[in-house]
Order: structure tokens, then sequence, then C-alpha cells
């Protein structure tokens, strides 16, 4: 399911605190940034803190300075110390300066491990920076100050976001095949390797049929399997030091036997002794080698 990428919790937050950097006299933004992940601030003593500024029609940052609560002075002049050089660096430098020194983005990888909502907010956030670095590839001035004057224009083009993509090699990762194109790990596990799974039974019969006279010498079912292949390839070549590819010899809904899909055999010009199958009958199958130099351009 896809969400608007804006709307996820980490972006906003960072969003707001963006905000708080570029405009010292936005209490509302200094609010939300206090209060939020990247300082974990009371929220009591911040609501009484904004009361105080109200009353006395101050800024909060200036209820705060006025105040003697040192955390919530020391998150001030953090904020003053990003504020200072705002202008100097690019928007997306400004916010990897913010979730780095507050100790935001240490804490939210921690978690992410143990905690799913976390995990999610994890890959938002790299998403987003994403979306900063294409900023500032186009924009005249990639300042904060200019992304903020354009950030309704840029939310309005809706950026999705679907928790599948990529952030860190700290957590688990989980994505098809074709997201995966392009990044590395240490480790890779390559799940359901059987015929009729990878390679797909039947994909090839999919989408808009090819005129017969068009396939004297080829067919779509070679053209998907050709395809599939090539996604063996990526998926396989992703691994640093370890792949490990498995399988089950027979489907756990109706107990039909299944054969290792022939990718497999491909791959490692049959079953060098390297390989430990693992497993019993009936039992998921694991085959385990150790990563080995490959060319990353691809089969022809």
């Amino acid at each position: 399911m896809q969400n608007d990428l804006y709307k996820q919790p980490a972006v906003r937050q960072l969003i707001e605190l963006l905000t708080a950097v570029n405009d010292p006299q936005n209490s509302t933004a200094l609010f939300h940034a206090l209060s939020g992940p990247a300082f974990l601030l009371p929220q009591k003593q911040l609501s009484e803190l904004a009361a105080s500024a109200k009353y006395d029609h101050v800024s909060l940052a200036a209820a705060i300075a006025d105040s003697d609560d040192q955390p919530f002075l020391d998150a001030l002049a953090q904020i003053e110390s990003w504020r200072e050089r705002h202008a100097d660096i690019t928007v997306g430098s400004l916010a990897y300066d913010i979730i780095t020194d507050s100790g935001w983005k240490l804490r939210l990888y921690e978690q992410a491990g143990t905690n799913h909502d976390d995990f999610l907010q994890t890959q938002a956030l790299s998403e987003y920076f994403k979306t900063l670095k294409e900023f500032e590839r186009i924009a005249t001035i990639p300042s904060v100050r200019s992304y903020l004057d354009n950030l309704a224009t840029l939310q309005s083009s809706g950026e999705s976001f679907d928790g599948t993509l990529d952030i860190s090699s700290q957590v688990i990762n989980v994505m098809s095949i074709h997201k995966s194109k392009g990044l590395e790990w240490e480790t890779v596990y390559v799940i359901d390797c059987v015929e009729g799974s990878f390679p797909m039974k039947g994909g090839g019969q999919k989408g808009i049929p090819v005129p017969a006279e068009l396939l004297k010498h080829h067919t779509g079912a070679d053209d998907k399997m050709a395809e599939e292949r090539r996604g063996m390839y990526v998926a396989i070549t992703r691994a640093r030091s370890e792949l490990i590819l498995s399988y089950s010899d027979r489907a756990k809904a109706d107990g039909q036997h299944r054969k290792p899909s022939r990718f497999i055999a491909e791959a490692f010009e049959s079953t060098p002794e390297h390989i430990i199958e693992q497993g019993r009958p009936g039992q998921p199958r694991t085959l385990r080698a150790a990563a080995v130099g490959h060319d990353r351009g691809g089969p022809s």
C-alpha cells in the first residue's frame, strides 16, 4: 500500500525542524521540533513554556531563553548552531546534520532492528533524502529557505512511499529484485527458488499477445524466461560475502512436489562442493555459498 511520502511522521518531523531552523519566530515549528524524536523533550514542560510565551506575547524561543531549564536551553543552542550555517549549505546537507547531530538517526537505526514502525520511518527518511537531492539538482539556490518556499509545490506532486525501499545496511531490507538493482549487502537471501515461482509458471503469457507471424523464431515465453534469468542474476550479485537461496520441495498449501529453480543449477554450473544443502524432506532447503568475484554488467 502506497502513501504520501510527505505525510510520513519522520518526514513531517524533519520538515518541522528545517522550518524551525529557517525561521526563529515560528513558535509552532519550534514546539514540534523540541517535542519530536530529535530532542524528545517533555511535552508538559514544553506546553508550560509555550503558554508562558503566549501570555507574555513573545516567541517560544524567547521564553525558553529566559528560563533556567537546561535541556531546553541546550536544544535551543543546538538549533541556533544549525541556523548559523544554514545559509552556507544545501538543504540536504542541513537535514543530514540535523538528524546526525541530534542523535535521532542513530536512535532510529537502533530501534528499527526491533520495531517495524521505526523501520518504515527509516525507509521514509531515506526516500525523502532522495527528493532533497533531486531538489538540489534542479534548484538555482538549493538552500533551506528556497526549499521551504517551494515545499507546497513539491508536496502537490504526491511523492509515494511503499515501505519497501532500502535505507541502511544496519537493518534487514525486504524488497523485490527489481528494486534491489544497484544496491549491495554483505548477506543476501533469495527465497522461494522453485519452478513455478522463480521462474514463474505461465509468466510469458501475460501482456499483449504478439502476432503469430512475428513469432517464427522465438516466443514470448522465451523472452519472459530471459527476463527472469536476468532477474536472478541481479538478485545473486547483490551479495558481497554470502548468498543464501532457499526453496521447499513440497508446497505448504497442497503438499505437491516442487522442483528447485533451474536458475540454481545455471548459476552454479551444477552443485559444487562448497555449496551445502540443508533441511529435511518437506521442509525449506537452503543453498549457501560464499560470494565470488563477478562481472556486474549482467548476462547478455
